[in-house]
């Protein structure tokens, strides 16, 4: 596939491209041109004299950021000016790429919609299918935005609720192609974010697309708005006590069809006519192995720890350990209080979590999809926590230390401003991750 890259003549692999930066950089710059970006910038911003070449800047930039991701200083200082050397980057100063930046975020509505046209022409994009997820990136500041920003505290994702975040939201293809992106403030909730998505994906004729999601993105208005105008879905539904999946769907009687080595997989229909809803009961046996090998572990320690508490007189039951066991996430859920105000473990509750052990519930509105294929096109959702992964450790996406808000707009996934506009954009991250997965594309 290389030949199509017009980098045929390198006898190398992927693998290799981290010892040798030089070569890694030549191929960046052939997947760069090869996409129209050079184009792409040049239309942008020729209704302005500049006294820099910007184009050459955003590419060292996102060069840099996949060779050898660190700061912008860095980035002048050390990498363009002793390790690299990329054509018509030679008179460049470190205020250029910042400028570069700048207009990079100025840009980011018109760019990111002519690239992602260009690259479903030239890669012939499957956009049938798209799988959405979303992650948080914390700053390293102490104090939150004012009402109007972003920065705030959240439930986070990566184990920072003591720092401000943002929440990130990001869309890919089944084969793996980046194709928008959108930014919410930090204490915002996963479900609350479906409408503004299905909106701007409509307004790139998107709107017919199956939409792929995690149970976090699940309600009901949410569902009635991805069904608008004919639209798909395939979500993984929660399982909560008493409702109708843990009623009908988890205990629901019948064999499992054998889907993958590790899959297993029942279809599973409530109600009658249009409004019937189906469901894909699936089954993982070495999830379920892996759970319940943790859950008897978890309870081995809790019976230690609620032996040590029956010496505790009635007066002290209200003790620090007996209130930080039961606000534990590890050991709560399986606890309740007897009426003399002791704690006990509550069988019930284990027995709930047995019926549940490797299985999960997918739902879909498609009647054309069997109940496997809800189950494998779910499982495909990985590809975009792969991003996630990919983003924050090998790009160095976090933590960021931008101070300006222009600046973090052009680090990031979007603007830093809440409103329609929330989430148009094609920046240095996601430009990187694109040339990678460029990469393993002509690879394949």
């Amino acid at each position: 596939m290389l030949h199509q890259l017009d980098i045929d003549f390198f006898p190398f692999n992927k693998y290799h491209w981290i010892h040798v930066p030089a070569t890694l950089q030549y191929v960046l710059e052939a997947l760069w041109r090869r996409v129209g970006l050079p184009e792409l910038i040049e239309e942008i911003v020729k209704e302005r004299k500049w006294s820099f070449p910007v184009e050459r800047a955003l590419f060292a930039l996102v060069a840099h950021r996949v060779c050898a991701p660190a700061s912008k200083l860095s980035c002048h200082q050390r990498w363009l000016s002793e390790e690299v050397r990329i054509e018509g980057c030679e008179g460049l100063q470190l205020q250029h790429l910042y400028r570069a930046m700048d207009v990079l975020e100025a840009h980011q509505d018109e760019l990111q919609e002519q690239l992602f046209y260009r690259l479903a022409d030239l890669l012939n994009l499957d956009v049938e299918i798209l799988f959405y997820d979303t992650t948080s990136l914390h700053f390293e500041v102490s104090e939150e935005d004012d009402k109007s920003g972003l920065r705030k505290r959240g439930h986070s994702k990566n184990d920072r609720g003591d720092a401000p975040q943002v929440l990130v939201d990001l869309a890919v293809t089944r084969q793996g192609f980046p194709v928008r992106h959108w930014v919410f403030p930090g204490n915002t909730v996963d479900v609350s974010t479906v409408a503004q998505v299905k909106a701007d994906l409509k307004d790139w004729r998107l709107n017919r697309c199956v939409f792929v999601g995690d149970a976090g993105m699940v309600s009901a208005a949410n569902l009635r708005e991805l069904a608008k105008g004919g639209g798909r879905y395939i979500v993984c539904v929660p399982a909560h006590r008493g409702g109708e999946v843990d009623r009908k769907v988890l205990g629901c009687r019948g064999r499992y069809r054998e889907v993958a080595e590790n899959l297993k997989v029942k279809e599973v229909t409530i109600g009658d006519g249009e409004r019937r809803r189906r469901y894909a009961l699936c089954f993982n046996p070495r999830e379920a192995e892996r759970q319940r090998a943790h859950r008897a572990d978890v309870l081995a320690e809790l019976k230690a720890e609620l032996a040590t508490l029956a010496t505790v007189d009635d007066d002290e039951l209200h003790h620090k350990r007996v209130c930080k066991l039961r606000a534990s996430r590890r050991f709560g859920r399986y606890l309740r209080v007897t009426r003399g105000g002791h704690l006990r473990i509550d069988r019930a509750k284990v027995r709930a979590a047995e019926r549940r052990d490797g299985k999960f519930v997918v739902h879909s509105n498609d009647d054309t999809l069997q109940a496997e294929d809800l189950a494998l096109e779910y499982k495909q959702l990985y590809r975009v926590e792969r991003y996630w992964r990919q983003l924050k450790s090998e790009l160095r996406w976090r933590p960021v230390f931008h101070r300006a808000e222009r600046r973090i707009r052009a680090h990031t996934l979007g603007p830093l401003a809440p409103g329609p506009s929330v989430g148009k954009c094609a920046t240095l991250s996601v430009l990187a991750l694109l040339l990678e997965r460029l990469s393993e594309h002509a690879c394949s």
